[in-house]
C-alpha cells in the first residue's frame, strides 16, 4: 500500500487503535508521524525547485506547517505538554508532498481514487455497524477513536466516525463524475451514491453534508447546463425518490424533519445568538440549537485567551469545558478555531494558504475546461468550496479532515503539471 493510501486509511479511523496501544503509544499512529515527518526533505526540495507549479504552492503549505510546529513548540514552553492530538491531526498537511512523490500520472490518480472508494464503503459499514450496536461506542470501544455515539434523535441513533468526512467527499466525486466524465461502471458508482447518501442523510444525519450536495449540484448548474446534466438531475431526483419511498414511514418523518431544517439558515441571528445568556437558547431554538451553540463557543473560547504571547502564537493544548462538551480544544468554527491554536500568526498562514489555492483550483478549471479529466478539476473546486463552508461549522483545517484537504491540494498541483502551463498534457512523471 502507498503511503498516500496509508495515511488516507489511517486518517479514516479504519483501525481500532485503541486495541493496539503498548503503553500508551499506538504503534500504527507512529508509523504515520514518521512517514509524514519524513517528508520535510522533501518539501524543502519543491520550495527550491525551479518549476513554480511545484516551489510556489509547497512554500505556502510549508508556512502552513510551520505555525503548527510553531504552536507546538509554544505548548511545550508555556503547558509543558508533549502530546495533543489537534497538532497531530495538523501534521497531515504534510501530506501534501507525500501526493506529489507518488502520484505522477493520471492512471495514478485513478488508483488512488478506486482505493478511496475501497476505504469509504468500509467507513459506510463501520457507520452501520455502529447504528445498529450503539452501545459498543459507549463501551469497550470509548477509547479507540472509531467513532462516538451523540444520542438519539427523532428515535434513531446518531453516529459520528471521521470516515464520515470521507463519505461526504465522495458524493461530491461521484456527481462530478456523472457531470462532466464517462464512467466504465455508472452502476457500481449509482451504488457508491447511494451508500454515501443513506449513510449521511440517516446515520451521521449531518445536514451540513446533505447542504454541501445541493451546493455542489449547483456548481455542476454554473459551470455546464445542457441535456447532459438535466439527465443527471432528473436521474438523480428519482434515484432519491424512489430511497425514499422503501424507507419506513418513521424514518421518512425523521429525513424530512432533518433536511427541512436547512432552510431554517436563513433565521439565523448572530446578534440575538450572542445576546443569550450563557447556556440558554442553545437547544430550545430547534433545528438552529447546535448553530447557536457554535456561535456562543467563540467569544468564550476566545475570552481565555488573555495574554499577548497566546494572542500571537495561540493556545493550542488548554482544553476547555463549555455547555455540556468537555475538554473541548478549539472553537468549531475554523476561523475562530484557527486564531485560538494558533493566534494572529496562524490567521496569516491559514488566510493566505486558502485565498492561494482558491486561485490555483479556479485557474486549474480553466485549463481543464476541454480536457476528458474536466471532472478531476470540478471535483476539485466543489470539494474546496464546500470544506470551505463546512468550516463555519466544524474545525475542517485543524481535525482529521486536514488529510482531505492537504490532498485537495496536492492533487491540484499535480493535474496542473499533468495538464502544463501552456494547455497541453504534461508526458513527464512528477518527481520533485
Amino acid at each position: 500500500m502507498k503511503k498516500t493510501t496509508f495515511i488516507f486509511f489511517a486518517a479514516m479511523g479504519l483501525v481500532p487503535i485503541g486495541l493496539i496501544n503498548v503503553h500508551n503509544l499506538n504503534p500504527f499512529n507512529t508509523v504515520v508521524l514518521l512517514i509524514l515527518l519524513s517528508q520535510f526533505p522533501t518539501a524543502v526540495r519543491t520550495i527550491r525547485a525551479k518549476d513554480p507549479i511545484f516551489s510556489r504552492p509547497s512554500l505556502v503549505v510549508f508556512f502552513v506547517v510551520c505555525t503548527v510546529v510553531l504552536g507546538y513548540v509554544n505548548m511545550v514552553l508555556g503547558l509543558g505538554k508533549f502530546a495533543d492530538w489537534t497538532a497531530f491531526y495538523c501534521l497531515n498537511y504534510l501530506l501534501f508532498w507525500v501526493v506529489l512523490r507518488e502520484v505522477h500520472t493520471f492512471n495514478d490518480i485513478d488508483r488512488l481514487f478506486r482505493r478511496l472508494a475501497f476505504f469509504t464503503i468500509l467507513a459506510a459499514g463501520w457507520l452501520v455497524f455502529f447504528f445498529f450496536r450503539p452501545e459498543v461506542l459507549e463501551g469497550a470501544f470509548t477509547d479507540i477513536r472509531m467513532g462516538s455515539y451523540r444520542g438519539e434523535v427523532g428515535g434513531l441513533s446518531r453516529i459520528f466516525t471521521p470516515g464520515m468526512e470521507y463519505i461526504s467527499v465522495a458524493l461530491m466525486f461521484v456527481v462530478s463524475y456523472f457531470a462532466f466524465g464517462k464512467p466504465r461502471r455508472p452502476l457500481m458508482l449509482t451504488l457508491l451514491f447511494v451508500l454515501c447518501l443513506l449513510v449521511i442523510v440517516i446515520i451521521t444525519s449531518v445536514r451540513t453534508y446533505v447542504a454541501g450536495l445541493l451546493v455542489a449540484l449547483l456548481i455542476i448548474l454554473v459551470l455546464k447546463v445542457d441535456w447532459r446534466t438535466i439527465r443527471l438531475l432528473l436521474v438523480g431526483s428519482l434515484v432519491i425518490a424512489v430511497l425514499f419511498l422503501v424507507l419506513p414511514g418513521g424514518v421518512q418523518e425523521y429525513v424530512v424533519e432533518r433536511v427541512a431544517g436547512i432552510t431554517d439558515l436563513s433565521d439565523v441571528d448572530v446578534e440575538t445568538a450572542l445576546d443569550q445568556e450563557m447556556g440558554e437558547g442553545t437547544t430550545d431554538e430547534g433545528s438552529l440549537g447546535t448553530l447557536y451553540w457554535r456561535i456562543l463557543e467563540v467569544p468564550y473560547a476566545l475570552s481565555l485567551m488573555t495574554t499577548p504571547r497566546e494572542i500571537v502564537f495561540g493556545s493550542l493544548g488548554r482544553l476547555y469545558s463549555f455547555i455540556g462538551v468537555e475538554d473541548a480544544a478549539a472553537p468549531h468554527i475554523s476561523a475562530a478555531g484557527i486564531f485560538y491554536l494558533f493566534g494572529l500568526v496562524g490567521l496569516m498562514t491559514f488566510s493566505t494558504f486558502i485565498v492561494y489555492f482558491s486561485i490555483r483550483i479556479v485557474r486549474l478549471n480553466r485549463l481543464y475546461k476541454t480536457h476528458p479529466r474536466r471532472y478531476l478539476a470540478v471535483f476539485t473546486l466543489i470539494a474546496w468550496i464546500n470544506l470551505f463552508l463546512f468550516s463555519f461549522g466544524g474545525g475542517i483545517y485543524y481535525s482529521t479532515t486536514t488529510a482531505i484537504v492537504a490532498g485537495i491540494c496536492g492533487l491540484t498541483v499535480i493535474l496542473e503539471r499533468l495538464r502544463g502551463e501552456t494547455g497541453k498534457e504534461a508526458s513527464a512523471a512528477v518527481e520533485p
